[in-house]
C-alpha cells in the first residue's frame, strides 16, 4: 500500500503518506523513516545533499566574524566599470576596508585577484575567525552544490565560512549598511579612475573607524570604543595553511549527482567513469579523508572509490580545484 500511495501521489512526501497509512493501519503503520528508506530503494525519491556547515552564532569579539559583501556595477569618471569588496567587523561595526576591482561584477574578477585583496586585509588586521558571506561567487556557490576554490583556501587557513541563507541580506546587515555608507561617502561618480576609488575607500574607512564620533558609543569613535580591533588579532602566516582542515570540512558533507547516460559524473572539475550499468541513477558522494578519495554510493551500497586528484594541496593553494583535469597524453610509439 505504501508504494501504491507513493505512485499515485508523486508529489507527496513520506510524512504526508504516513498520515493515510496511520488512518488505514493505526499503530502498525510503518514509520516515516521506514517509508523514506523504502522509497529510496525503489527510486521513488532522490537522496539529498547534506552541507553540515559550522554552526556559528553572532560575533562575541573583535575579528571573530567579518561580514564581507560586494558593491557592483559602478561607473567611474573615465567610464571604467568597477566593483569593490567590503569587509566589516561584525562585533564592533568597524569598516575594516574595501578592495576595488576594475570589473562590473565581483564574480567576473579573477579569483587570484580577489585572494590578493583578502591577503591585504589579513596583513593589515590579522586573520578573521570567520567570514560571513552570501552565496554568490567567488566566496560562495549559487547552486550550493560545491564549495568554491576561494572558500577552500580560507578554510585551509583556519578561517571558517558562514554562508547566509539565499536572499537574506539581513543576515549580513552590518556590511549591507556599510555598503550604503561607503557609496555615499566615497562619491563614486567623482572618482577619476580605479586608483582614485581605492584611495577614497581607504580614506573614508579610516574616518569611519577613527574620526567619526558615535553618540551611542558615549561620543567616542569606534576605535576608541573597541581598541581591541587594533590589538587583538590572529596573525596572517601562509605557513599555517593546512589542507587537512579542508578534508575534515568536506568529509562532513554529502553530495548528490546524477550519472550521465555515458556512465560519467563530473564533480569538482574531475570526470569519474562509474560504468554504463549505473547510468541515470543518482548517487551520494562522500570524501574519505584517509585515502583522499571520493566514494560513490547507491542506497548505501558503495559503487566505486576514486582518487580526489583535484583536492591536492597544490590545487587548493593555487585555487585550481575546479580546473578540469585532462586525460594523460600517450607517448608516441
Amino acid at each position: 500500500m505504501s508504494l501504491s500511495l507513493r505512485s499515485k501521489h508523486q508529489t507527496w512526501g513520506s510524512d504526508r503518506i504516513h498520515v493515510d497509512l496511520v488512518a488505514l493501519y493505526g499503530s502498525s503503520a510503518p514509520s516515516v523513516r521506514t517509508l523514506q528508506r523504502w522509497y529510496r530503494q525503489e527510486r521513488y525519491s532522490e537522496p539529498k545533499m547534506r552541507h553540515n556547515e559550522p554552526c556559528i552564532g553572532k560575533s562575541r569579539a573583535a575579528h571573530n566574524i567579518w561580514q564581507v559583501d560586494a558593491k557592483e556595477q559602478l561607473i567611474l569618471q573615465d567610464n571604467q566599470v568597477a566593483c569593490y569588496l567590503t569587509f566589516t567587523d561584525e562585533f564592533s561595526g568597524i569598516w575594516l576596508g574595501s578592495v576595488a576591482f576594475g570589473y562590473h561584477r565581483i564574480n567576473q574578477v579573477p579569483v587570484g585577484e580577489v585572494l590578493q585583496g583578502i591577503i591585504r586585509m589579513f596583513e593589515r588586521w590579522g586573520k578573521a575567525g570567520s567570514f560571513r558571506v552570501d552565496n554568490g561567487e567567488p566566496l560562495g556557490n549559487p547552486k550550493m552544490n560545491a564549495t568554491s576554490a576561494l572558500a577552500l583556501w580560507l578554510i585551509a587557513m583556519d578561517v571558517d565560512m558562514i554562508w547566509n541563507k539565499p536572499h537574506s541580506p539581513t543576515q549580513n546587515a552590518k556590511v549591507e549598511r556599510m555598503q550604503g555608507t561607503s557609496l555615499r561617502w566615497v562619491e563614486v561618480h567623482k572618482c577619476a579612475a580605479l586608483s582614485d576609488l581605492q584611495e577614497r575607500l581607504e580614506s573614508e574607512a579610516s574616518i569611519q573607524r577613527s574620526q567619526l564620533v558615535v553618540k551611542r558609543l558615549n561620543n567616542q569613535t569606534r576605535l576608541q570604543a573597541f581598541p581591541e580591533v587594533e590589538t587583538s588579532r590572529r596573525l596572517y602566516d601562509i605557513n599555517t595553511f593546512d589542507v587537512q582542515r579542508v578534508y575534515t570540512f568536506l568529509a562532513a558533507k554529502k553530495y548528490v549527482r546524477k550519472i550521465s547516460a555515458n556512465g560519467v559524473v563530473t564533480f569538482y572539475g574531475q570526470k569519474f567513469n562509474l560504468g554504463l550499468k549505473n547510468k541515470g541513477i543518482t548517487v551520494e558522494i562522500k570524501l574519505n579523508t584517509a585515502s583522499v578519495s571520493w566514494e560513490f554510493y547507491d542506497n548505501q551500497t558503495l559503487l566505486s572509490s576514486k582518487p580526489a586528484i583535484h583536492l591536492s594541496e597544490e590545487n587548493i593553494r593555487n585555487l585550481t580545484v575546479f580546473t578540469p583535469i585532462s586525460a594523460p597524453k600517450l607517448n608516441n610509439i
